[in-house]
């Protein structure tokens, strides 16, 4: 576990102490540090509505705990997803020279996208810290950026954390490589920090994400399980292994396990968004569309997965015939955080699948024009072309873009060759299909593989 206090025999022995009270009635008292240490502990075990109740204990007793306002605070933030709030209660602290009062001010502000206030602030506190205090707080505040995945501004701060080695600096280190794409050297460090400290369940969750990224899935999965073993309401390894297990196919364990991170964290939208796709990959689109509107509807200020809700979602709802339904949420679409011309080429799909060619190709023509004619955009249209059986159409639209797109775009030499097999140009889609091996093996297999001239 990331807090080794909590292992120890003095907390293992007041949370038995305060769990018994409960359980008895007995009225004993705890102190303030006390309650909010066992709420921390329920939070990361995955009993959050109990954790938020001891808080409110301790304010109830503790009026002026500013440890506790922070703590209710930054659950209104986390939990929540609401900024606001969060400021409103941050701002009953009394001390408001102290420095967790300001990261966690800098926080509400990262929220919002007020990066640049942010830093200022951010950055007088580290001006005001005694001489002692600078690396230290250098480091919390590129756990801060790493944490809201700033990589800029969190490899800045990095460079002022000192020369210590410490396993929190080593931490912080791999998710920069890893942010970086320094996968291999991420994973040594992560290897050597277990070493070190075999029961932290972040270093097993490190090590699960980095596999996964290297889609070395199966090791992903048993690394997750080990944080799993340490702490069977880990959110981050229970949703690692239901990550894992969908990227293998396995969709039916892959919904267990979203269904048990949806347990945990209610308030958050990637659990039911998975359930959702997993739900369409096994041909319960229905059912999948249930989820995914269940998901459209936690979207908050600081979702990270509008775009791939609101793309499933209009996607699903067309394979079901349920045009108006798919363009109305095109249309809710409009006021979210999304890749709005990658959902114009969706809503041009939508117009063709029900017959409005004309329509779909005013979309079409918007979204090439308002992304500045766009190589991803050419290839959404074409594989949009595609999925409506108009293969010569896709094919003269990634001729054009084979002109223009990037050489290291090869998933668009993958699609042209797929789409010169739809339209016999068996000499083209051989000559394409060579170029997309060569330039990337899975992708080229994954769109091209079952394919036989």
């Amino acid at each position: 576990m990331a807090n080794n206090y909590y292992d120890s025999e003095e907390f293992r022995i007041i949370l038995k102490s305060f769990e018994e009270s409960e359980k008895t009635g007995k009225n004993l008292f705890f102190g303030s540090g006390d309650l909010l240490d066992i709420a921390d502990y329920y939070c990361l075990h995955g009993k959050v509505p109990e954790a938020r109740a001891i808080v409110d204990r301790a304010l109830e007793t503790f009026p002026d705990s500013d440890e506790a306002l922070l703590m209710k605070s930054r659950m209104a933030l986390t939990y929540d997803h609401d900024p606001d709030e969060a400021e409103i209660i941050a701002d009953m602290v009394n001390d408001k020279h102290d420095a967790d009062y300001a990261y966690l001010k800098a926080e509400i502000m990262l929220s919002r996208g007020l990066e640049d206030e942010a830093e200022a602030l951010l950055q007088k506190v580290y001006d005001e810290a005694d001489d002692e205090e600078p690396e230290v707080i250098a480091e919390e505040i590129t756990r801060i950026y790493a944490d809201y995945n700033n990589v800029a501004l969190a490899k800045k701060w990095f460079e002022r954390t000192g020369n210590s080695d410490s396993a929190s600096k080593k931490e912080l280190k791999v998710r920069l490589l890893i942010a970086d794409g320094n996968i291999e050297e991420g994973q040594k460090m992560l290897n050597e920090l277990i070493d070190d400290d075999p029961y932290n369940s972040l270093y097993w969750n490190l090590l699960s994400s980095t596999q996964y990224l290297s889609d070395d899935i199966e090791d992903a999965i048993t690394s997750s399980e080990y944080s799993l073993a340490i702490n069977p309401n880990d959110e981050e390894a229970i949703l690692n292994k239901a990550n894992g297990l969908y990227k293998l196919g396995n969709y039916e364990d892959a919904i267990d396990y979203y269904k048990r991170f949806v347990r945990i964290r209610p308030d958050e939208e990637s659990g039911e968004m998975m359930i959702g796709i997993s739900l369409i990959a096994l041909n319960r689109v229905q059912e999948g569309v249930e989820y995914l509107k269940k998901a459209e509807k936690k979207i908050s200020i600081d979702s990270t997965h509008n775009d791939e809700i609101y793309q499933e979602l209009v996607i699903a709802l067309a394979k079901l015939n349920r045009f108006d339904e798919a363009l109305a949420y095109i249309k809710r679409s409009e006021s979210a955080e999304c890749e709005h011309n990658e959902m114009k080429v969706l809503e041009g799909f939508v117009l063709m699948k029900k017959d409005d060619l004309e329509g779909g190709r005013e979309c079409y023509q918007q979204a090439l024009t308002d992304s500045g004619y766009s190589p991803v955009i050419y290839l959404k249209i074409g594989m949009a072309l595609y999925e409506n059986h108009l293969y010569s159409a896709a094919y003269m639209t990634t001729k054009s873009l084979l002109n223009i797109c990037p050489d290291e775009m090869s998933e668009a030499y993958a699609y042209h060759a797929l789409f010169c097999y739809f339209v016999r140009k068996d000499d083209e889609y051989l000559e394409y299909r060579k170029i997309a091996f060569e330039k990337d093996p899975k992708l080229a297999e994954m769109v091209l593989g079952e394919i036989r001239l």
